[in-house]
């Protein structure tokens, strides 16, 4: 490869050396023509001369468009990766031997792949930002609907306690609860999806969970698609968490909706991947994924749906709790051929489980007579509604609505029991427990939170004198909690143990 400056001085040397040597030639050749008679002789070589001149232009002009040839190919196939540049491709590579426009090209290339880094990059650093700020949002709104969760649920409790066990209206306030319950679920599984808690694990036979969902699905699916089941019998539990396995089935189930306006076929099948996994798979019959979109599906926000038809989150929410379940997910489409989803889900086994995080008690938990107890919670409905429940099992309760109030209490008074909220101005439940631990105070502390405890939950359980509760809760459970955290078997194990 020969800059340009010596790639012409070679051009130029090739061609003069070719004409002087022409010139010599026909000099050569001038002197060995015959002259028979002057004016012939003459006529000849002059005739001759024309015609050697007519080749050496000749010569020029193909030496010449060669020339040009040689820089105007490179030339605009440069301006062809300009153009490429400024509309935000990547330029390809220009073949040619000219150093410096090879260089360029090199250059310009490197310079479309830097742009091209740079705009996943802030692409990358947008879909963070939204994240960032949906997970605050999400977490902001999960605090205020848990608290008032936590009320309707606490109020339920409180009301069914009043009613004898055969009243007809303890079957609709039973319903009431259920439906709240899954009201929780349905924002822990946006707080999971934004890593603010991790989901809860157990055993779940997953035929039922998805025959059960299946029969709840017309009204997403619009009466036009058919549901086929597929499920293997006798297949072994799976480890997860049943309301995020269910909106897993709700979003492909939407997905597959608006991929068959027409109506069409929507496959559920469930069978053994091997000793470890099952495999779920959600099949439509519907138009497919094209090849350029397939790779970004669960990308967050990224949605070929018209604007206001779709968020670009329900794909990403799947992979999201796939990944909390330590499973995987893949993907198989081909335009008109319909759309493949493959979940790998770890089959239950005993150690794997997580720990419930309101155990619900069954049985009426013992008064608390002679016990004190401070309530630390901001909002007025649910400090009122523990006030009430355990002023009614015949403790003296007293409450703060904020955890600053609630240490300068502590502090005047002897208590038995706290239970604090942990998200409260001035001072948190978790500040509040740091300054009572501090303080070389052991006494029983119930921490409650709406959306987790901001990944310290490890670390706290090695507190033995703290219990955790996320809302909303029942009040019955509460109750047990509290009674063994102030019973003397638990002081005494405490005791044992220090």
């Amino acid at each position: 490869m020969l800059p340009i400056r010596r790639y012409l001085l070679k051009e130029l040397a090739v061609t003069f050396g070719v004409m002087a040597l022409a010139l010599l030639l026909l000099a050569g050749i001038s002197i060995l023509v015959p002259s028979t008679n002057e004016t012939g002789g003459g006529i000849a070589r002059i005739l001759f001369l024309i015609g050697a001149v007519m080749l050496f232009l000749a010569f020029s002009i193909w030496r010449i468009r060669n020339l040009a040839k040689r820089f105007g190919d490179p030339l605009e196939a440069l301006a062809e990766s300009v153009r490429s540049l400024s509309e935000g491709r990547i330029p390809e590579t220009v073949n040619t031997d000219l150093k410096e426009i090879h260089s360029l090209s090199e250059a310009l290339r490197r310079a479309g792949e830097s742009l091209q880094n740079e705009a996943e990059l802030r692409s990358q650093l947008e879909r963070s930002q939204r994240m960032e700020t949906m997970g605050a949002l999400a977490g902001g709104v999960a605090h205020d609907v848990n608290n008032q969760l936590a009320s309707i649920v606490g109020q339920i409790n409180l009301g069914k306690e009043m009613l004898p066990e055969n009243h007809p209206v303890r079957r609709r306030l039973n319903k009431a609860e259920d439906a709240a319950d899954r009201c929780a679920l349905m924002i822990k599984s946006l707080l999971s999806f934004t890593h603010q808690v991790k989901p809860q694990l157990r055993s779940v036979d997953l035929n039922t969970l998805i025959a059960n969902t299946a029969s709840m699905m017309d009204r997403i699916l619009g009466g036009l698609i058919r549901i086929e089941l597929d499920l293997m019998p006798d297949l072994p539990p799976v480890l997860g968490e049943p309301i995020q396995l269910e909106q897993i089935l709700f979003n492909l189930a939407v997905n597959a909706r608006d991929a068959m306006p027409q109506g069409g076929r929507l496959t559920l099948r469930t069978e053994p991947e091997d000793t470890n996994q099952i495999c779920w798979t959600v099949q439509d019959s519907g138009t497919g994924i094209v090849p350029d979109v397939l790779p970004h599906i669960f990308e967050p926000f990224f949605t070929t749906k018209p604007l206001g038809k779709g968020s670009g989150l329900g794909l990403a929410m799947v992979q999201s709790i796939v990944d909390a379940h330590g499973g995987r997910i893949e993907v198989n489409s081909q335009p008109g051929k319909g759309t493949e989803f493959r979940i790998f889900l770890n089959i239950y086994e005993e150690e794997s489980a997580t720990e419930e995080e309101t155990p619900r008690a069954t049985l009426q938990p013992k008064h608390f007579a002679g016990k004190r107890i401070l309530v630390a919670e901001d909002d007025p409905n649910l400090r009122e509604l523990l006030a009430d429940a355990f002023t009614q099992a015949r403790a003296q309760v007293e409450t703060a609505p904020d955890g600053r109030i609630a240490w300068s209490m502590f502090q005047q008074s002897r208590y038995d029991l706290v239970i604090s909220d942990q998200r409260m101005p001035e001072c948190t439940g978790l500040e509040l427990l740091a300054k009572i631990r501090k303080a070389q105070n052991t006494i029983p502390v119930i921490l409650v939170s709406g959306y987790g405890l901001e990944g310290m939950e490890e670390e706290l359980k090695k507190d033995s004198r703290l219990r955790f509760f996320f809302k909303p809760f029942s009040i019955r459970a509460l109750f047990a909690t509290a009674s063994e955290l102030l019973s003397p078997e638990f002081a005494s194990r405490i005791a044992e143990q220090a």
